[in-house]
């Protein structure tokens, strides 16, 4: 992985009566960002209203490693399939077909992760 240079940063202070800066981390919050993020968001972009990222299922992270399960499944079963094609047990056509099997529970799995995402 090729790292990019993060973008230099200096310190900004400012003096917020307590209920301001309870707001600007309340709205930092809900909108899923950082307080500096917020406050860079609305001051630079003049957004006033920042909309709050969609938050994952809590499941998904089960989910996720449930259909890698599934993959290694799926991959050892394509092994298996393309040992016996290799060795004649099966014929070419045979193997192509439930390869496409295969495939197909591969795209279910990956669209149930994408809609959960």
């Amino acid at each position: 992985m090729i790292k990019t240079p993060k973008e230099k940063t200096l310190p900004f202070a400012a003096r917020l009566p307590v209920n301001a800066h309870k707001q600007i981390h309340s709205n930092a919050k809900a909108a899923g960002i950082s307080a500096r993020a917020w406050l860079t968001e609305v001051i630079l972009a003049n957004k006033t209203k920042i909309i709050a990222r969609q938050k994952p299922h809590p499941d998904l992270s089960q989910l996720v490693f449930q259909v890698n399960k599934a993959g290694n499944n799926l991959n050892q079963i394509a092994k298996h399939i393309n040992e016996l094609a290799l060795r004649g047990d099966l014929s070419y056509e045979r193997a192509r077909v439930e390869l496409d099997k295969l495939l197909s529970i591969e795209a279910t799995l990956k669209k149930a992760v994408e809609r959960a995402s």
